[in-house]
């Protein structure tokens, strides 16, 4: 579906044919120097662009405001890969004409955008092709040109804007028609309007059944979009068995002689309702429920909101969660960052309140505040369904203590994590591996030795299964291993689990 996408702009600036170079000055060349042009121009025909550029040169250090001189010399570059030499020569030429907009400097307008795309500087292509689409809307090339530039830059509005004028050109060509409604098709895939994507996706065949986006036109005929607008829910349910079920150090305290082990069911329930220019907004629940262990039962629940700009995203959002079914929390943050196809960065903030009548050791009773960065980069290896991800966090946690301690649980956290997917028709088989570091600011009043400090490694393992059913399922069986281990013993743990979920969509 992508490869279209980085074809099209390469492709597009030589679509207009070369056979003829327009001559109208050649009456200020002398005769000679018009036989040295004609020369010049049967050797770019016949591709022997050295000896173009050779007998151009000259001509247009005397002749530098010539059109016909101009443009060969800076086709022969592009076509020998002396881009920057190209875009020199544009901006020059337009420099010297002052920059005119009229029909016959379309050339050096989309050169100078060409160049600028094969050097990676997509921002100011982009500005070029404004600049000569604002004078020539029914420029449906240039138009073509500049719409794809926006999409890949996720300026996904402007280039909405792009390809409605692309299609109310009746000149338009049936290759841009067909790029038109495959860039629709792609950002109501995009937004999660299915309608909207089966239309323009059947255009983008009917304009050209077997043009460039004909593939991934036929794969967005019947591809279910990631969001999709109006009502949304899931529910995942999950049984596993755990070799430790005491694993909140900080909210519960140990209990000596009681059962470790369990077998426990976490549920999960996310309900969003979408709305157009990527809004959502949504309610998630999330339960862990233990068969012998109730007193440990930990329930969570969370609205939000999310707006998406572009590659920046902010998310802000309320939090309650009940542990043995007794109130323990709640607080209220938000996440913002910003995403590329590989990259993703994003900060939160959140504030919490804990219950001051909750008898447990360590419980923040009086509430405090939490920051913490990520830092996540993915890459796939083309052609083999491997996806690898590298991450990194940092935490910081700054709390009120309780009535009795100060401080004493504030921390600050530094981790690192791995993980590879390598999918397989309807199966993925994935790993992971994570490692924390966590440092608490103050030692316990009257406690001898330094603050606490744990380490925290991490591995975990699953199988994931997609059947083809009416409604998006996948079955997952999953097995994983965590250790803490701390200078206060008390809070050193370690635990394997394994489980079997089933996730379900509609």
């Amino acid at each position: 579906m992508w490869f279209a996408i980085r074809l099209v702009c390469l492709s597009l600036f030589f679509i207009c044919s070369v056979s003829t170079f327009a001559l109208a000055e050649n009456e200020e060349l002398s005769e000679v120097d018009i036989q040295v042009l004609e020369a010049a121009i049967d050797d770019y025909r016949f591709s022997d662009f050295k000896a173009a550029i050779d007998k151009l040169l000259p001509l247009h250090q005397a002749y530098p405001a010539n059109k016909a001189i101009t443009e060969t010399l800076g086709r022969s570059y592009e076509e020998s890969a002396q881009t920057e030499n190209a875009l020199a020569l544009y901006q020059e030429w337009l420099a010297t004409i002052g920059n005119d907009h009229a029909d016959e400097t379309r050339f050096a307008w989309m050169g100078m955008a060409n160049s600028l795309i094969k050097l990676q500087k997509q921002n100011s292509a982009i500005s070029s092709l404004k600049q000569w689409v604002t004078y020539h809307p029914d420029d449906s090339v240039a138009s073509t040109m500049y719409g794809s530039l926006l999409f890949q830059s996720h300026d996904y509005r402007a280039s909405a804007q792009v390809w409605d004028g692309v299609l109310n050109q009746p000149q338009a060509s049936a290759s841009d028609k067909s790029a038109a409604h495959y860039f629709k098709a792609l950002l109501a895939y995009m937004e999660g309007d299915m309608d909207a994507q089966q239309f323009h996706a059947s255009e983008c065949l009917k304009a050209e059944a077997e043009g460039a986006y004909a593939v991934s036109a036929k794969q967005l005929m019947t591809a279910r979009p990631a969001r999709k607008l109006g009502l949304n829910a899931s529910l995942a349910l999950e049984e596993y068995f755990t070799s430790n079920v005491e694993l909140l150090p900080d909210f519960k305290a140990p209990s000596p002689g009681k059962k470790k082990s369990d077998t426990s069911t976490t549920t999960t329930l996310s309900l969003t309702y979408n709305f157009q220019r990527d809004l959502t907004l949504g309610y998630i629940f999330s339960g862990d429920f233990h068969a012998k262990r109730n007193d440990l039962d930990l329930a969570y629940h969370s609205l939000f909101g999310l707006w998406v700009n572009g590659e920046w995203f902010i998310s802000p959002k309320y939090e309650y969660a009940q542990l043995g079914r007794v109130y323990l929390f709640q607080g209220g943050g938000a996440d913002v960052g910003w995403t590329s196809e590989e990259l993703r960065l994003s900060y939160g903030w959140r504030y919490k309140v804990f219950n001051k009548n909750y008898l447990a050791t360590d419980l923040r009773m009086l509430g405090g505040y939490s920051n913490r960065l990520d830092v996540s980069n993915t890459w796939k290896i083309e052609g083999t369904g491997v996806e690898t991800a590298a991450r990194l966090n940092i935490s910081d946690e700054s709390t009120k203590g309780n009535a009795t301690y100060a401080k004493s649980d504030s921390y600050r956290q530094v981790g690192a994590g791995a993980g590879v997917r390598w999918n397989y028709d309807r199966y993925q088989l994935g790993g992971d591996a994570d490692y924390y570091f966590r440092k608490y600011r103050e030692p316990l009043p009257g406690a001898f030795g330094p603050a606490r400090d744990d380490s925290h490694p991490q591995i975990s393992g699953n199988i994931t299964w997609a059947p083809d059913l009416p409604l998006p399922t996948t079955f997952t069986l999953k097995a994983g291993w965590q250790k803490n281990k701390s200078n206060d013993t008390t809070k050193s743990y370690s635990e394997w689990r394994t489980g079997l979920s089933v996730n379900l969509m509609w």
